[in-house]
């Protein structure tokens, strides 16, 4: 497709349907780019195969591009949105062929990004601006240490804030440990961030060593004469490097 032919959405949450969508640290497309190119690839091969079949044509005289199916004999075509239909009837290849990295058109290469002027005009649209009948909203303040506890907490002026309704401790895990806050929840955002800065906090900073940068670097440091945990090994770099510097 011509990516001034595409229009992007964001894909409704299933899954048992479309597997794991999680997108933290931007690992959507870094996670998913094999079953992307498959899914990509499928969807060529099942709409060349309608266009042979509709042309009475052997489909290795079909191929695709621009968002079309183009006979190469003839010239005829037919855009993908003819061909939809019908190819949604047939079922998906197993092992669809995927085009080599030699002959990508898009990926890879400096182009610009749709979203950039959504982005800069305002009109984008992000979680925060979602609103539903009776909402409400939700903020966390979080101990300065990772590690750090909630040894108690005076909501008195928070509280007092209006459309401020709960103000509660809130625990997570992350990886290994657990970590706790204060939640306070309001019927609109601005409400809940300006209880939030009412709050008063004794953190439990007891159990866990109090490290600065300077001793985290160094610790760092330390580690990297330590032995690191393979993931997995293969080849013989010492004796190809050698190999190298004999040539």
């Amino acid at each position: 497709m011509d990516l001034s032919q595409v229009s992007i959405s964001f894909a409704p949450g299933n899954n048992r349907k479309y597997g794991s969508q999680i997108t933290g640290g931007s690992s959507s497309v870094r996670g998913s780019y094999q079953q992307l190119l498959h899914a990509g690839a499928c969807a060529r091969e099942m709409l060349i195969e309608t266009a042979a079949k509709k042309w009475g044509v052997p489909k290795e005289e079909c191929y695709a591009e621009k968002g079309r199916i183009l006979h190469k004999t003839s010239g005829k075509s037919f855009a993908y949105g003819e061909l939809v239909e019908d190819a949604a009837r047939l079922e998906p290849p197993k092992n669809p062929p995927l085009k080599q990295r030699k002959d990508y058109k898009l990926i890879g290469k400096p182009l610009s990004r749709q979203d950039n002027p959504l982005k800069t005009n305002g009109t984008a649209i992000f979680g925060i601006d979602k609103k539903l009948p009776n909402m409400s909203y939700a903020v966390v303040e979080r101990s300065p240490r990772i590690l750090g506890k909630v040894k108690s907490f005076d909501d008195t002026a928070a509280k007092k804030i209006t459309g401020v309704t709960h103000v509660f401790l809130v625990k997570r895990t992350v990886f290994d440990h657990l970590q706790e806050g204060v939640a306070v929840v309001a019927d609109n955002l601005w409400s809940a961030m300006q209880a939030r800065k009412l709050l008063k906090i004794e953190w439990d900073d007891t159990g866990f060593e109090h490290l600065d940068t300077e001793q985290l670097f160094a610790r760092m440091h330390d580690d990297l004469n330590k032995p690191g945990l393979n993931d997995r090994s293969a080849g013989n770099f010492e004796r190809e490097f050698e190999k190298s510097e004999k040539r």
